[in-house]
C-alpha cells in the first residue's frame, strides 16, 4: 500500500506535537516544508499538500490530477481525436458584413447621419 499523508507524516508530527515539541523543533525534522504546513496537516485530517517539493519533504509520492476523456475513457496526450473541433474565429470580412447587415447599427448609422446634415 502507498504511503498516504494519513499514515506516516501525519502521524509522525500528531506524535511529535503531542509530545510537547513546538514547531519549530518539529520543523527541524521536515526540512523543506514550511511550519504553517505542518500545522495545517495536524490540525486538517483532509488537508493534502500539492507542491511537489513539499510531497518529497514529506516522503509521499508526487501524483497529478490528470482528465479521463468521457468519450473514450483513456487518457489523451492532445485532444480527443473524436471530439468536435474548436469553433473557428470568424473573418474579419465576415464580421465585416455582419456589422453592415446588422439591423441595429443601420438604424444607429442613418439617425447619425440625419443628426449631422
Amino acid at each position: 500500500m502507498p504511503k498516504s499523508i494519513s499514515h506516516t507524516p501525519r502521524e509522525r508530527i500528531t506524535a511529535l506535537r503531542d509530545s510537547g515539541l513546538k514547531w519549530r523543533e518539529i520543523g527541524e525534522e521536515f526540512k523543506g516544508v514550511p511550519l504553517g504546513t505542518l500545522c495545517r496537516i495536524y490540525k486538517d485530517q483532509n488537508y493534502e499538500p500539492r507542491k511537489p517539493e513539499i510531497l518529497r519533504a514529506l516522503g509521499l509520492p508526487i501524483t497529478v490530477m490528470v482528465a479521463v476523456c468521457s468519450l473514450h475513457g483513456i487518457i489523451h496526450e492532445k485532444r480527443c481525436p473524436g471530439a468536435e473541433p474548436k469553433p473557428r474565429k470568424p473573418t474579419k470580412n465576415a464580421r465585416r458584413k455582419k456589422l453592415i447587415h446588422d439591423e441595429r447599427w443601420r438604424v444607429c448609422y442613418h439617425s447619425f447621419m440625419r443628426m449631422k446634415r
